[in-house]
């Protein structure tokens, strides 16, 4: 029986401070100016973009390398003909 009280408070505890900290994090969420908000999605969009960009040069990488491979074979069975 005292376990089971050990165990209910132990969980209303963990519910108030889960509340609270969810209180604390909407009272900062309204707190955010929109100059804030703007550099914020500035960032956001810069960080896109070189996200892309790095996506981009990974596309290119690969096809390189797909070509250097497919060169290397072609290569290699020349040499095994003669």
């Amino acid at each position: 029986m005292e376990t089971n009280r050990k165990k209910e408070v132990l969980m209303m505890k963990k519910s108030v401070i889960a509340l609270s900290m969810l209180s604390l994090l909407a009272a900062g969420c309204t707190s955010i100016s929109k100059a804030d908000f703007d550099a914020l999605r500035s960032d956001v969009a810069a960080a896109k973009q070189a996200a892309q960009q790095a996506n981009m040069n990974a596309q290119d990488a690969k096809a390189m390398s797909m070509r250097t491979d497919e060169k290397l074979n072609r290569m290699f069975r020349k040499a095994q003909m003669k």
